[in-house]
C-alpha cells in the first residue's frame, strides 16, 4: 500500500492539496486533559494547552438523516482536516477529541474524530463540531 500512501498521504499528498487550495484555516485549541470521568463528566486537566493551525474543509450541517439525536444532534456540523497539519504538532490525539476549533472567530467543540486511511496512513480526519454558546 505504499504507492497509495504516497500519492493520498503527507505534505505533497493530494488529500492536502486540495485542503491547501479550497480549504480554510483553522485553529484548534487542544484541550490540556489528563483524564475524564464519564460520570461526573469531570475532566482533569494537567497538561498545557497547545494551539495549532490546520487547513479544513469549509464546515457543512449533517443532512436531516444523518442527526439520531443521541450522537449527532441538530446544529452540528462536519468539516475534514488534513492529517499532516495534525501530526505536524506531535500531540497524543486522545487530546482532539473535546477540544475546541474556531472558524472564522465562531468556536466549535470536537465531538468525534474518525480517521480515513490510505493504506497504511492516515490522509486526514473528520470531524463532527457542536457550536459552543456563548
Amino acid at each position: 500500500m505504499a504507492f497509495f500512501d504516497d500519492i493520498f498521504a503527507g505534505q505533497n499528498g493530494v488529500a492536502n492539496q486540495i485542503l491547501d487550495m479550497l480549504g480554510v484555516s483553522a485553529t484548534i485549541e487542544l484541550k490540556a486533559i489528563e483524564g475524564y470521568d464519564p460520570i461526573t463528566g469531570v475532566e482533569t486537566e494537567t497538561i498545557a494547552p497547545q494551539n495549532i493551525t490546520v487547513k479544513a474543509s469549509p464546515p457543512e450541517e449533517y443532512k436531516t438523516k444523518e442527526i439520531d439525536g443521541t450522537s449527532i444532534l441538530e446544529g452540528d456540523i462536519k468539516t475534514i482536516i488534513s492529517s499532516y497539519d495534525v501530526e505536524q504538532a506531535s500531540f497524543d490525539l486522545k487530546r482532539l477529541e473535546r477540544s475546541l476549533i474556531t472558524f472564522s472567530q465562531e468556536t466549535f467543540k470536537i465531538i468525534s474524530v474518525e480517521f480515513v486511511y490510505s493504506g497504511d496512513e492516515k490522509v486526514v480526519y473528520n470531524l463532527q463540531l457542536r457550536r459552543v454558546k456563548k
